[in-house]
């Protein structure tokens, strides 16, 4: 019998930082971290793509910006869960500042850099 994929909710981390504990939210297609919108619920999937649970939007890294698309052939593989924490082999993630919002970003001149700690693990079925 096949084991179900965890689903689960991620927060940033970042201590002595407004990043401490906030949500990984969806903003118009875009990952966002916010305290105050609703989480995204992930599931990682054996080709070590990730997916957004809800809307079974596919994640991917384009132009370093974190975003979901519907199509397969665009998302980033590479994702894992080690130690508690989401990672992307060797990249590292940011809260990039965006007007009055920080998009989550692997590259970013002026942002932190922040772990992506996962919580709220439920069985996918």
């Amino acid at each position: 019998m096949a084991t179900a994929a965890p689903v689960f909710r991620i927060v940033s981390m970042k201590s002595g930082t407004p990043f401490q504990y906030q949500n990984i939210v969806l903003k118009d297609g875009q990952i966002y971290i916010s305290g105050q919108d609703s989480p995204i619920n992930f599931l990682l999937n054996d080709d070590k793509t990730l997916i957004d649970a809800t809307n079974n939007r596919f994640i991917q890294i384009h132009e370093n910006e974190v975003e979901e698309t519907s199509s397969k052939s665009l998302a980033t593989k590479g994702f894992a869960l080690k130690d508690g924490y989401l990672t992307l082999g060797d990249k590292t993630f940011y809260a990039c500042a965006n007007g009055d919002s920080y998009k989550l970003t692997t590259h970013c001149e002026s942002g932190d850099s922040i772990a992506l700690k996962i919580t709220e693990q439920t069985n996918s079925n």
